[in-house]
């Protein structure tokens, strides 16, 4: 089964109808095609916006996020992280865990945001 990581503005798309990108991967899961991830820190990321302030939009996150597998940040991730942010100077640490959850679990990244990660040897991205 392929495996997807997933970035925050994907999921943001989602929470705002913006964008139907995450549906398409969510019934793709629900026919055992994929399977969907969320990295500590894009939960992280998604509870710092304002629209978490409205208990609809974060009850809609909250039910999301039980229908992915959550990635804790441990050490191994946390050492692949500070070793990305060494060798691609311009990469943010949110996105350099994210990075280093797909290359640990061998999982292609879901992103609008595909140039923040072009520099990234071995990250793959899943197609829309």
């Amino acid at each position: 089964m392929q495996k997807v990581v997933l970035d925050a503005d994907v999921i943001i798309d989602y929470t705002r109808n913006a964008d139907f990108f995450l549906e398409i991967l969510l019934e793709k899961a629900n026919q055992h095609e994929i399977k969907l991830f969320t990295p500590s820190v894009v939960i992280s990321e998604l509870m710092a916006g304002r629209e978490t302030r409205k208990a609809e939009k974060l009850e809609k996150l909250r039910r999301f996020f039980k229908k992915v597998e959550f990635v804790p940040l441990t050490y191994y991730l946390a050492e692949q992280t500070g070793f990305l942010l060494r060798d691609q100077r311009n990469l943010k640490l949110a996105d350099a865990i994210v990075a280093a959850t797909c290359l640990f679990l061998g999982a292609k990244l879901a992103t609008r945001n595909k140039q923040d990660f072009a520099s990234i040897d071995g990250l793959r991205f899943f197609k829309r």
